[in-house]
């Protein structure tokens, strides 16, 4: 017998997943998702261990893109408490699986601010001690996509009646040649006692990236959209970054507060998601401009602070090519904070 180990993901030996990746533990009805009309959202836990999970707790809360998440009870979609997870069988051989379905209508705070781009965060921890254990497993909350309790899903939230058509040069617009695309996102420093972080921003090469493109394609809609459209990985002609204006930094204690009650207002950056050119461009903070991410950007974050970066993409001459653009956040001395896997799709070209 093993004690009980619980998590949310396909397999425990594979946890935690590859970072950035949807998490099949997360199960919207579909990646595309309207304002103001209701869906179920399913989360499924496991039990890798043989003994049964103790009283456990599944939460559910969508979030702004960031590379960090603050979990905050405004954003809270739902909670549950399963009174056990069920252990591991070892004939045959099969780990302990429980569902729970949240209720969710996305509100306009999911559309305003970042222009739909959503992503979901599940969380899982122990409300009691396993039988004859002294400790709960507990969320690591400073990286939820490599901590085997958390587990991260993208989606997209349009405005009612339908999906907007793309802004000109931005989020899904762009097009070969030299139509620009422009996202915007928050670097998010959600470590208590570190202030030197680090980005790492990088293409996707299919040439040398192979399994994770083909990790990303599997779970995610866009493995069916580019099946569709005929369209490829590719390597764009560059890639650029610049810090933006906007900076928001949350006080420990009113993040603490906020997560207790969703009356506690928690600020948000103003703009994220897709940008046009001309948006993106009085976006740049005054006396900086956008650079080519050669190594690791450094990046100071005081505790609870989120500071605009915004990734440019200039497509290559090639048509029905689309982009993966990596971004891993961790302090200087190497400790994981998040990140996220931004693509980038130009118009196809059908003449």
């Amino acid at each position: 017998m093993t004690c009980p180990d619980i998590y949310l993901g396909p397999s425990r030996p594979q946890a935690p997943p590859t970072p950035f990746w949807t998490n099949p533990a997360i199960a919207p009805p579909s990646d595309s998702l309207t304002q103001g009309s209701a869906v179920t959202i399913q989360v499924t836990a496991r039990n890798h261990g043989t003994d049964d999970a103790p009283s456990t707790q599944a939460e559910l809360y969508w979030s702004d893109p960031t590379t960090g998440f603050m979990a905050v009870a405004a954003n809270l979609i739902g909670s549950y408490n399963f009174p056990s997870i069920l252990g591991a069988t070892t004939i045959p051989a099969m780990d302990g699986e429980v569902a729970v379905n949240f209720p969710w209508t996305p509100p306009a705070a999911a559309v305003t601010t970042n222009g739909g781009h959503v992503c979901l965060l599940a969380r899982l921890h122990n409300l009691t001690p396993p039988s004859g254990a002294t400790c709960t497993e507990q969320i690591y909350s400073a990286d939820p996509p490599t901590d085997p309790l958390s587990a991260i899903h993208n989606i997209h939230v349009y405005a009612p009646p339908g999906p907007p058509p793309p802004p000109p040069g931005g989020g899904g617009g762009g097009g070969g040649g030299n139509r620009r695309m422009f996202f915007a996102f928050s670097a998010t420093n959600t470590l208590r006692d570190r202030e030197d972080t680090k980005l790492l921003v990088r293409v996707l090469d299919p040439a040398k990236d192979r399994a994770h493109l083909e990790a990303l394609i599997a779970t995610s809609a866009l493995g069916r959209t580019s099946s569709r459209c005929c369209v490829k990985f590719g390597v764009p002609k560059a890639v650029l970054v610049a810090e933006g204006r906007e900076r928001v930094v949350v006080a420990p204690e009113h993040l603490a507060a906020a997560r207790r009650d969703a009356r506690v207002c928690v600020p948000r950056i103003g703009r994220l998601g897709p940008l046009n050119a001309e948006r993106a461009k009085l976006l740049v903070a005054p006396g900086t401009g956008f650079m080519e991410p050669r190594g690791a950007h450094d990046l100071k974050l005081i505790p609870g602070e989120l500071r605009q970066i915004i990734i440019q993409v200039e497509p290559c001459d090639r048509d029905n090519v689309i982009y993966a653009v990596e971004v891993d956040h961790r302090s200087n001395d190497g400790h994981p904070i998040g990140g996220l896997v931004v693509v980038f799709v130009p118009p196809q070209n059908f003449f």
